[in-house]
């Protein structure tokens, strides 16, 4: 399942864009967060999948 809304890659595509393009940018520092609703398990899974889900959209969008 991929995390990201039609709203968020919709903001996402913008900053890649407005960035020039990845090639341009020498780093990028992601991170994911949730809430503390779940067992600490689930939200560091939940973390790590938004931060994923982000970075391969990145890459995606520097790729075309």
């Amino acid at each position: 399942m991929d995390p990201l809304t039609y709203r968020a890659r919709t903001i996402l595509d913008g900053l890649v864009s407005q960035a020039g393009g990845i090639n341009q940018v020498k780093h990028v520092y992601i991170v994911g967060y949730a809430s503390d609703r779940g067992t600490e398990e689930y939200n560091q899974r939940l973390s790590e999948e938004r931060a994923s889900s982000v970075a391969n959209l990145v890459l995606k969008q520097s790729n075309t």
